[in-house]
């Protein structure tokens, strides 16, 4: 009884493992030098651009509502007196990083106090 690897020419064979290795490389390029990703992973990262942009948006409406807030000066003495850690707690409790028709975003009211603290 012959086996069918013995009954391949090896010019197939060694065509068909360049094909394979081949493949292999060109996938292995594709997604760790040439940026290729899949559709889950990109999802995710068009997730976190939007989540950013709207921070970038947000913050400085943010920022601009403490300034403007009647007791602003008084706020901004609280906010100097509290931990780094606990001032984008702050800011939401105060109410400046809610716009209107939607929830606080912790996010936005940390942007908003490191903002707010800087200038």
């Amino acid at each position: 009884m012959t086996n069918k690897q013995d009954q391949m020419p090896p010019t197939l064979k060694a065509a068909i493992i360049g094909a394979v290795i081949g493949a292999a490389g060109v996938g292995f390029l594709g997604f760790a030098v040439a940026g290729w990703t899949t559709q889950s992973s990109a999802e995710e990262f068009a997730k976190q651009r939007a989540h950013a942009a709207v921070i970038d948006a947000l913050a400085p409406i943010c920022a601009d509502n403490f300034r403007t807030d009647a007791e602003a000066s008084k706020h901004r003495a609280e906010l100097g007196k509290t931990e780094t850690a606990m001032q984008g707690s702050f800011i939401a409790q105060g109410g400046w990083a809610t716009m209107p028709g939607s929830s606080v975003d912790s996010d936005v009211a940390k942007a908003c106090a490191v903002m707010v603290s800087k200038s």
